[in-house]
């Protein structure tokens, strides 16, 4: 991780020397790159399915992988969230989340070769419609994150939100000495004093410094980098690099790799990591049928809502309390009256 440091410092030292702080490379980024960064976003989300193999190790001896699933309808109406994790000190487990017009549900395996089972069964999406998004961790908008146009190691924060925060200043944009159709953009966050992690709400208040490497030939997509950030508690460095392939004219990523290491200041502890990112893209939507619990081995009379009101199990529920109620009465009742009696 120090040699990629060195190399990549080079690369921004030299395009500072040679060339000045802007100028008409600054000019571009700033005409061109949005626009694009927007297009870019566009048409990844024609995708109707994609796929993300995660995978993360650190110097404590923590081992997590994780595979997640986003899939949406021909009609765009039913989205899937399917996570599988395998984590070497909490085990594996498996979760998909499946949200309809009508109602979303979230499934679970207790083994990974097991059946699926149902976890939670909601019917007030129309009137919770934005908390559903959130749990489904997709976004109403098909928001799909890849690391060419948004910084992982800041957040996923999009690279156009933070070119334009006021509070972060671009230092340098230069092209690279060795690669002229590569750019290095050099920055900076402006704030004056250190605030702790937990008031932080956006990357300039992480004290953000950051290289990064752009390629103005394929929508200004992020190809690697290096971004440092600090706090009142800790301080980090992280390096990162892509490999991309061309579909449609389309450059995605296929595999992002990122190392760096934290230190705790109050402690002096290090911890040092490696994370691996493999992407996946399909356009076609998968078939209707996995959109249906059914689909997943739930049995159709619990998939299925009555039509005009509460499921059956529902109002099985509400006699229960009520009988409950009415037995803890009679008992309490019959206490008294022994009581009496006694007396």
């Amino acid at each position: 991780m120090k040699r990629c440091s060195v190399v990549f410092g080079l690369f921004v030292f030299s395009c500072m020397q040679g060339v000045g702080f802007g100028g008409e490379w600054l000019n571009r980024l700033r005409k061109e790159a949005p626009s694009a960064w927007a297009e870019y976003s566009k048409k990844v989300s024609e995708f109707n399915q994609y796929e993300v193999r995660h995978s993360m190790s650190n110097s404590t001896g923590r081992k997590t992988r994780i595979v997640t699933r986003f899939k949406r309808s021909q009609m765009h109406d039913k989205f899937i969230t399917e996570m599988l994790t395998d984590c070497n000190r909490n085990g594996q487990d498996a979760s998909l989340k499946l949200l309809r017009k009508d109602w979303a549900c979230e499934l679970y395996k207790r083994r990974m070769d097991g059946p699926w089972l149902i976890r939670t069964l909601h019917w007030d999406v129309h009137e919770q419609a934005e908390r559903y998004w959130k749990w489904l961790e997709i976004g109403p908008e098909w928001r799909i994150v890849v690391p060419t146009v948004e910084i992982i190691a800041a957040g996923n924060t999009p690279i156009g939100e933070i070119i334009a925060d006021g509070d972060i200043k671009i230092e340098q944009c230069a092209p690279r000495p060795d690669q002229s159709d590569r750019v290095i953009v050099v920055l900076r966050s402006t704030r004056a004093a250190l605030v702790s992690g937990r008031e932080a709400r956006k990357p300039a208040d992480y004290n953000l410094q950051a290289s990064l490497e752009l390629d103005p030939s394929r929508g200004w997509v992020i190809l690697r980098g290096e971004i440092g950030q600090e706090t009142l508690e800790s301080k980090s460095h992280r390096s990162f690099y892509l490999q991309t392939t061309d579909l449609d004219g389309l450059s995605l990523p296929t595999k992002y790799v990122l190392t760096g290491e934290t230190i705790d200041k109050a402690t002096g502890s290090k911890i040092t990591g490696v994370v691996t990112r493999e992407y996946r893209f399909v356009r076609d939507s998968p078939p209707d049928e996995e959109f249906e619990l059914t689909y997943y081995g739930i049995p159709a009379a619990i998939a299925a809502r009555p039509a005009g009101g509460p499921k059956t199990w529902q109002w099985l529920a509400l006699a229960g309390a009520v009988l409950l109620a009415v037995g803890v009465g009679i008992y309490w009742w019959l206490g008294r009256r022994q009581a009496a009696a006694s007396r």
